[in-house]
């Protein structure tokens, strides 16, 4: 089957970049997510694919040369939102992304608490889960109704920048990598503060 027409130009991209590394299995898990995520749109609209494809080009972006890690940000929602199932991740792309995909599942019936345990469990699933952060701070500010944002704004300050800051501590050789997305989550977090009282300011002069 011919999948190519599936892939964004920042997919194609990310693809080549994965050839030039030798990352082969990475290449195919490229169609296989976009495949997943087929008709899926984000809240601002775009392809769902891209998401997970930004994801994978921050971290490759950072120095990510762990091909499991690159390919378990591609697939970090695929089996969440239902679209495949962890023992066809484990089958196409081995036990060790399977285990890192699983740990970055949320299901309906976890707590936060042990969602977050879970991701403690392996330095690469918070190096993901950061990464991923970023991309959602990143879109929050023109989407998220005020509630939402201000929710996202305190988990990520109370859940996220700890977990990151715990990372760097147990994993000294990712540290120069999550200084990076944590400066850059907080520097976009201090922008959404701002622009949530300004939004606030003008309700309240408009009540």
């Amino acid at each position: 089957m011919d999948t190519g027409h599936l892939l964004s130009k920042e997919a194609l991209f990310l693809m080549g970049w994965l050839k030039g590394l030798g990352m082969q299995m990475a290449t195919k898990a490229i169609y296989f997510m976009a495949e997943a995520h087929k008709g899926q749109k984000r809240d601002d609209g775009r392809d769902y694919a891209e998401h997970p494809t930004r994801i994978a080009r921050m971290l490759l972006s950072l120095g990510v040369r762990d091909e499991a890690t690159v390919i378990a940000a591609l697939h970090h929602d695929t089996v969440e939102d239902g679209r495949t199932t962890l023992q066809t991740i484990r089958e196409k792309f081995g036990d060790d992304v399977a285990l890192l995909v699983d740990l970055l599942t949320k299901n309906k019936n976890m707590s936060a608490e042990e969602y977050q345990r879970n991701l403690r469990r392996d330095k690469r699933a918070v190096l993901i889960k950061a990464a991923d952060r970023l991309c959602n701070v990143e879109d929050m500010v023109d989407v998220f109704t005020s509630e939402r944002l201000a929710r996202y704004i305190k988990e990520t300050e109370d859940v996220i920048i700890p977990m990151m800051k715990w990372a760097r501590r147990e994993f000294p050789e990712y540290t120069d990598i999550l200084i990076i997305l944590r400066d850059s989550i907080n520097a976009i977090l201090r922008v959404a503060k701002k622009l949530a009282q300004v939004e606030s300011m003008k309700a309240g002069a408009g009540a």
